[in-house]
């Protein structure tokens, strides 16, 4: 199985429970239509921000390791600050509810970001068995 089609199952399965959860929590609990949009609009940032984050891996990886880790955090800090720049204005634009947004954003962003070093570590993994 290619790598893409790896790390895309796994987002896929991750966004598929979030969905499934979002829309179980939302259908009981949260009845405001900020709400809603404020789960939409988190499931949106973080699977961006996780495909941004194999991109940045794909054409990154197979380069020296000084190289990797320069392109790497580099990715990451411009990421991080689109991250913030879409954050604040999201939650300027009071089209959504800022606590649904953050905690929903925040539970996916972790989930992601545990995703990631998974696919990292078996991706490491697999590359230094080749040599």
């Amino acid at each position: 199985m290619s790598e893409f089609l790896k790390f895309s199952t796994g987002v896929l399965i991750v966004l598929l429970i979030y969905v499934f959860s979002a829309w179980l929590i939302g259908d009981q609990y949260l009845n405001d239509p900020k709400d809603h949009n404020a789960l939409i609009y988190a499931g949106i940032l973080a699977t961006a921000n996780i495909v941004a984050i194999f991109l940045i891996i794909r054409f990154t990886f197979h380069k020296d390791a000084k190289s990797f880790n320069k392109s790497f955090f580099l990715g990451y800090g411009i990421r991080f600050g689109i991250l913030l720049i879409f954050i604040f204005i999201l939650l300027s634009w009071e089209q959504v509810n800022n606590f649904t947004f953050l905690t929903a954003l925040f539970i996916l962003y972790f989930i992601y970001q545990i995703w990631e070093v998974v696919f990292l570590n078996k991706h490491f993994k697999q590359d230094s068995t080749h040599l």
